[in-house]
């Protein structure tokens, strides 16, 4: 169909144009950037992996020698970390002992076992009133998880002699 009445034609402004133009060189510098910034990645990537190959393999003397100390001295270390680890720590049946203790009783023999977890104790007391207070001392502990009284008997000097067999419990040496 034949217009009857003629249009004039559309102008199009000139910033149109250049903002038109600008953004069509800007959309191809980006792609283009975008691809070159990716080759030199890929090269910069293969270029760092032949040096540290080259590095890794190539190691002076002393180097190796220094690598074979450090690691010799890890393996001690290592072993003497488990060697601390497993040491069972006996003084502390001590502390306990010395709280623990009624000031007028004696002890005179002392076994420690610490595989079995048992203690020996024998001593004197000045009665039986003390060593029953003893007896009860004992068993309020928490680190001693059964206390006999397994001997006891009036010695020539007119003192109780007795002895104690102690059951500890095992975290008394961690």
């Amino acid at each position: 169909m034949v217009g009857i009445i003629p249009k004039p034609p559309v102008k199009t402004l000139w910033w149109q144009d250049i903002l038109l133009y600008f953004s069509i060189a800007l959309l191809a510098a980006v792609v283009l950037g975008y691809f070159i910034l990716g080759n030199f990645q890929n090269k910069s990537s293969a270029s760092l992996q032949n040096l540290e190959e080259t590095l890794a393999t190539e190691k002076t003397p002393q180097e190796r020698s220094a690598e074979k100390e450090v690691f010799q001295y890890r393996k001690k270390i290592s072993d003497f970390s488990n060697l601390l680890n497993d040491h069972k720590k006996t003084s502390k049946f001590f502390e306990v002992l010395e709280v623990n203790s009624h000031p007028k009783i004696w002890f005179l023999k002392f076994i420690l076992n610490p595989d079995d977890l048992q203690v020996l104790l024998s001593g004197q007391a000045e009665s039986f009133q003390v060593l029953g207070e003893q007896l009860i001392l004992f068993r309020e502990v928490k680190e001693l998880s059964k206390v006999d009284l397994s001997e006891t008997a009036i010695g020539k000097n007119g003192k109780i002699e007795f002895t104690f067999l102690l059951s500890l419990d095992s975290k008394i040496f961690k």
